[in-house]
Order: C-alpha cells, then structure tokens, then sequence
C-alpha cells in the first residue's frame, strides 16, 4: 500500500511539472525554442528637426539554445494608418552565450528614416512629418539552430507633442469602492505618455496596472487619453481616437468632470488635473485624478479612484 501511495504521488509531480511546463505563457514568440528576449525601451520622444543621438535597448537571454545575433527592423507608421514596409536596419552579435545581456542602439531619426518608402517615395521631410507620425523598431533573436524569433515588444520613435514622453510617478493614491488599496503606493514606477495627433495624449497604464506589449498579466485596456487646455487643465475623453469607449478595467471611466460624486477620498479640486510646466529642466509634472465604475451587480460594483503625479524624465 505504501508503494503504491508512492507511485501516485510521483506520478502527480511528473505530471503537474509536464502540466505547469506546457501551459507557460512566453513574452516572445517561439522562447520555448530559444531567442526570449524583453525590449526595454518602449518609446522615444522625437521633436521634428532633431538631429539627437537616441538609444533603444533590448534584453537577451540564454538558454539552451542560444541567441547569437539580434536584427533590428524599421518601419514607418503615419498618423493615417498608412505603413512603409518593414525592413532590416541593422544587426548586433551576441558574443556572450551564456549571460543576459542588455543590448543598446544608437540612432538619429535621420539615421532611421533612410531606406524607408512609403507609396514608392522617400519619407516626408522631417519639418514635414506631424505629431503622431513614428518609426517602429522591432527585434529578431536568431538562434544557435538558424531559427529566428520576434520579441513581443517594440520601440517607437514618435514625433510628439511637449507632454510626451517617459516620467516616473511621485505620488499615487488607489481607493476600491471606498477603501484605500493595498496597492495604492506605485510611486517611482515609470510611465509612458504618448502623442497620438497634435492635441491628444495617451497614458499607457492606469493606476498601478500597465501593459507595454512585454506585460502579459494586466489588460490592453489599462490606458486613457486627455488633452492639455491652453490654461494647463487636463481633458479627458470617453472614447479612444477610433471611436471604441475607454473603460478601463471596469464598465466606464469617470472623472472629476463627469462623476465628482465618485470620488469621495481622492482630490477633485483645481489641484488636481493640471499640468506643472518646467521651462528650464523640462520636468514637467502631470496631475491626474480620474477612475472607473464597475457596474457588476454584485460587491465589486462600485468606483476605483485613482490619483496620481508624474515628473518627467
């Protein structure tokens, strides 16, 4: 009987490690194979007419299979949808096969634009090219078995407006149907705010929770959009610049504007939903006090209260 008992308890091992290993869920394509990689470097700010030196880093990591070469691809995306094709810009060796590594491109925006077409012409001068418009890095691990595996991630190099850009977060409060979370604290987490046309920015993330195309445990949908008065007051939108609703994680969003009665233990006064101008360091700092209700017929129907300050990098 003890035998047997032992058997079983060794068969339930084996068979939750083959379980738990064919269920994994991989940040790359084909990691199982080899070539697992992390982009660290999700979007960079490009002021029209720059001639700035960017970096863009990626992260690989070995395995069995080994990464030895890194490729990069370039494409072009215009505010109106319309794409170049997407093509190799350059390449990097992995010399170490047995550390992770991180990995840095240097770059100019010209540097970039070369060898683009889009329509069977060159790309628009830069003083030409609108906020909105960007270039998209990708990256290729090829493996030690002559495979080639795309991470999840990517690079963008937008042309943008004054707000976006990558900031870090000094301070933060989250309220759960009237009591304060026990993830409210996300100060020193960094966020991206990008341009999506002249007037309109999006905040990738909403209150402790974001999605960077490597994050595969928080929602697509952990994003809002707003635009910046000409009295430094911040808008927000009901629906994203192709019409669908932001909801957040819950049914709709709500904002000091719309829903002042939802917040009941966040500012919603003229200290909030501001924007600080930084004209000298260019910190600039960004308010924000917004949320979403939950309108699930049970106990988690209610509101989620967000508050948060941001400085830029």
């Amino acid at each position: 009987m003890k035998n047997i008992k032992y058997f079983i308890l060794a068969f339930f091992m084996i068979s939750t490690f083959i379980a738990c290993d064919d269920d994994r869920v991989s940040v790359d394509d084909g990691a199982a194979e080899g070539g697992l990689m992390t982009v660290l470097t999700s979007l960079i700010v490009h002021i029209q007419s720059s001639q700035d030196v960017y970096s863009a880093q990626v992260k690989t990591f070995q395995g069995p299979i080994k990464t030895t070469q890194v490729e990069v691809y370039k494409q072009f995306v215009s505010v109106d949808g319309s794409t170049s094709e997407r093509v190799l810009h350059t390449s990097m060796d992995v010399m170490d096969q047995v550390n992770t590594v991180t990995h840095t491109l240097e770059f100019t925006f010209p540097d970039l634009k070369s060898g683009l077409t889009l329509n069977g012409a060159p790309l628009p001068a830069d003083d030409n090219l609108v906020v909105g418009d960007k270039i998209v890095l990708t990256f290729a691990a090829k493996t030690s078995e002559g495979n080639t595996h795309f991470a999840s991630g990517s690079t963008e190099i937008s042309v943008s407006g004054r707000f976006a850009g990558t900031y870090v977060v000094t301070a933060s409060d989250y309220w759960r149907i009237g009591v304060q979370s026990g993830v409210a604290d996300w100060v020193g987490v960094n966020r991206i705010i990008k341009s999506i046309d002249a007037i309109t920015y999006e905040h990738v993330g909403i209150g402790p929770w974001s999605y960077d195309g490597n994050d595969y445990y928080f929602s697509e949908d952990a994003f809002f959009f707003f635009n910046v008065t000409d009295d430094n007051r911040i808008e927000y939108y009901a629906n994203s610049p192709d019409g669908n609703p932001v909801t957040g994680l819950g049914t709709y969003l709500i904002t000091c504007a719309t829903d002042i009665t939802e917040f009941g233990n966040v500012p919603c006064d003229e200290t909030t939903n501001l924007v600080i101008k930084d004209d000298v360091d260019g910190k600039d700092q960004l308010i924000f006090t917004m949320g979403y209700y939950t309108a699930s017929g049970d106990a988690n129907e209610g509101a989620r209260e967000f508050y948060e300050v941001v400085e830029k990098l």
